[in-house]
């Protein structure tokens, strides 16, 4: 059913403490059946190692990848869980060295 991979953190023990780390979707996602349906099985295929969706900004590309990761969670197809990284940039991270904050117009 699902394929074993290298542990990250440390193995099925710590799987269950990621468990459920996936967010909560506020919507159900109607009319995606059949792409979340096609991400799960290219995700459960030994062949591939990296799938990227792209699209428009607003198309639903996050939901739909949220979608296949819940239901790959329930299903227990990865040993050591599924887990959501967010890649945009945060509004909170640390400012490089030597940046200094500008003013704000008066």
């Amino acid at each position: 059913m699902g394929r074993e991979r290298g542990s990250v953190a440390g193995g099925a023990a710590d799987a269950a403490a990621v468990r459920g780390a996936l967010p909560a979707s506020l919507s159900p996602l109607l009319g995606r059946e059949a792409l979340v349906a096609v991400v799960r099985a290219l995700l459960e295929d030994e062949g591939v190692r990296l799938l990227t969706l792209t699209g428009p900004g607003g198309t639903g590309k996050t939901r739909l990848a949220l979608a296949a990761a819940a239901e790959l969670e329930r299903a227990d197809c990865f040993p050591d869980g599924v887990v959501f990284v967010a890649l945009s940039p945060s509004p909170t991270r640390p400012r490089p060295p030597g940046r200094r904050r500008r003013p704000r117009p008066a």
